[in-house]
């Protein structure tokens, strides 16, 4: 996708090690312009985290697995992260005039879509957000 190709040449340009082993699922009925939604925030998201850490990776993957897919990204992460205890969602960083968390809500719309949710899991240098989706066909 043509996304992942923009962040992985942009990661090269900011020397953060990306690596992506993303397959785009090739049975059941989902939407390429949902998957971009997916890909573009979660990957933007990563990108500024991995930027300003010491480590500096980001990791996707995808797996199909009977119809639940999954779409995995790790990234490094120095700072905490709060979760808004309603949304289940990271509280931005971002002044309002930003887009302040936008993105994320997008990105639990799309997945609610397909009767999946959003789970986000920091720890100990890195953030893991997985997205699961059930697959129509």
């Amino acid at each position: 996708m043509g996304i992942i190709s923009e962040k992985q040449k942009e990661a090269q340009d900011k020397g953060i090690d990306f690596s992506c082993n993303f397959r785009f699922p090739e049975m059941g009925n989902i939407s390429t312009y949902d998957i971009s939604v997916i890909l573009g925030n979660i990957l933007s998201n990563a990108m500024e985290a991995a930027e300003i850490s010491k480590d500096k990776r980001v990791q996707i993957s995808s797996m199909l697995k009977n119809q639940i897919y999954f779409i995995d990204v790790k990234n490094s992460f120095d700072g905490i992260l709060d979760i808004d205890n309603e949304t289940g969602l990271p509280m931005s960083t971002k002044a309002k005039d930003e887009g302040h968390g936008y993105g994320m809500r997008n990105v639990k719309k799309v997945a609610e879509k397909y009767f999946g949710a959003v789970e986000i899991q920091p720890e100990d240098g890195e953030v893991r957000t997985t997205v699961m989706m059930v697959l129509p066909m």
